[in-house]
This record gives structure tokens, C-alpha cells and sequence, in this order.
């Protein structure tokens, strides 16, 4: 937030999680999902970052990077244990899924806005079990950065 409590970072989707160990897969609503905390840029700042969690305390960031060339990338990390997901689990730990590749949102100056299906993918590994979340988004609308005097992007 700014610090007169408006907005800072603008992220509105409709989205489905797909979370699999390789034999299982587990569906999880966006809905499930509140915002637990923001690190807004500030001028001079590059970075910003909304953090999200669930009812079982996992943990989705979303992070976005303003580029030299003032292109703007979104990249997610998502903090799970895998136990909670998929019975059997022999670990009582958690692990992190990265993105395999940024999302492009355009300039620092634009809102972000795409009505095409769109799908992340986030692996990672731990005790020789791959885990994949696949984030399939509609209707995406981004701003991280310049929110209060930002314009309409082409639509994706």
C-alpha cells in the first residue's frame, strides 16, 4: 500500500491450480488464496513483490522485476508441504516450485491485461519426487508498478 492505503500493486485473475507429484494430482482454487503482504517499489526501486497464502499456510510470491529497459517480468515461487497434498508422503517438510520461464507484462507505465487462457508452470524436487504446479490464468490484470498513472496495454 501506499501510504495513503491505496493500492500498490494490481493483480486481479481468475486461476486453477494444478499440483501433481507425478502420479497424483491435487486441484486448487485461486479463491483459496489471500494477500498476506506486499512489497511495493518505491522510485528508484525495481522490485515488488505480493505474497499470498492459503488455509494450509502455503505460500504463493509473486514478483516482478522492472527491467533496464523498463520491461516488466512476473515470476512466482510457491512453498508447499507436500505431505498436506499427497497422503504418503514420507517427508514432513516443505519445498519450493519455481517458474520455468517469466511472464512478459510489458512496460512499467501499463496495466497488464490478457483475456486469453494463459499457463505458468512451477516445478521443484525434493527426495527424488518432481512436483508440478501448472497455474492456468484467464482474464489477467496486472500493474506492479507506476499504478496511479499507468494506461491500458494492448490486450494479450
Amino acid at each position: 500500500m501506499y501510504g495513503n492505503n491505496e493500492t500498490c500493486i494490481d493483480v486481479k485473475m481468475d486461476v486453477m491450480f494444478t499440483l501433481s507429484n507425478g502420479e497424483e494430482v491435487v486441484k486448487i482454487d485461486g479463491s483459496n488464496f489471500t494477500v498476506i503482504s506486499g512489497d511495493c517499489a518505491t522510485e528508484g526501486e525495481y522490485q515488488a513483490t505480493l505474497i499470498l497464502h492459503n488455509f494450509q499456510e502455503d505460500f504463493l510470491a509473486l514478483t516482478f522485476n522492472a527491467l533496464p529497459d523498463l520491461s516488466v517480468n512476473m515470476s512466482l515461487r510457491f512453498t508447499f508441504a507436500p505431505f498436506e497434498f499427497f497422503p504418503g508422503t514420507p517427508i514432513a517438510t516443505t519445498t519450493t516450485l519455481l517458474d520455468t520461464g517469466d511472464l512478459k507484462l510489458g512496460n512499467v507505465t501499463q496495466l497488464y491485461r490478457c483475456i486469453s487462457p494463459q499457463r505458468m508452470t512451477l516445478t521443484g524436487e525434493l527426495e527424488d519426487i518432481t512436483y508440478t504446479m501448472l497455474m492456468d490464468m484467464s482474464g489477467v490484470q496486472i500493474q506492479a508498478f507506476n499504478i496511479e498513472n499507468g494506461t491500458l496495454s494492448t490486450d494479450g
